[in-house]
């Protein structure tokens, strides 16, 4: 199975893809194979360094993908969902091909996105639903999940984007009126070449 990750910190030039052991779910753990995930600030801030867990560390917060194997009564295989590793945490990212992860950190996908537009979702709707910016959020992904409306929410530190844009850069302008903020970066499907 491959994964982005990183043995040192620095520019991305440390990132590099890599053969990793594919994860086997614990007990109230849910496999997902990941379709999308995305790209945060708190992703180069673990890669430059300035946080995060030990190396070597697979990146990534955020994923949309469906579920292969589920050791919980409220998934199985073949859901569609969306995850946050908490990566920090719980030293799980999500920028690899399998992940496998606490059911309490994933939620339903939305049925009105396509996987890859939902990948973005889950940290920046936890950073909604809490009211600020958090790197170990208290929030159940699900939780936020359903309260992530369209708003017009503003990002507590003036940093991000319009999550119905997805494009841009963490220091992106304001989003009009009635738009959801989101810190995430438009969301891209892991390699497959």
């Amino acid at each position: 199975m491959r994964a982005i990750q990183i043995a040192r910190h620095g520019g991305p030039e440390v990132l590099s893809v890599r053969e990793v052991p594919q994860p086997t779910p614990g007990a109230g753990e849910v496999l997902i194979r990941t379709v999308a995930s995305s790209l945060n600030p708190v992703d180069w801030k673990t890669r430059a360094g300035e946080i995060g867990p030990e190396l070597p560390a697979t990146l990534g917060w955020d994923l949309a993908g469906v579920v292969t194997a589920a050791n919980h009564p409220g998934y199985r295989p073949g859901d569609q969902v969306i995850a946050m590793s908490a990566q920090i945490a719980t030293g799980r990212g999500t920028w690899a091909e399998q992940v496998a992860l606490p059911a309490r950190l994933l939620a339903a996908a939305p049925a009105t996105l396509p996987l890859a537009d939902a990948a973005p979702l889950p940290l920046a709707g936890v950073r909604k639903a809490s009211g600020h910016p958090s790197n170990s959020p208290n929030n159940s992904c699900c939780s936020a999940m359903s309260s992530l409306t369209d708003t017009g929410a503003r990002c507590p530190r003036g940093r991000g984007q319009p999550s119905s844009s997805r494009t841009g850069s963490a220091n992106g302008p304001r989003p009009a009126p009635g738009r959801v903020w989101s810190i995430s970066c438009r969301s891209r499907p892991l390699p497959t070449g």
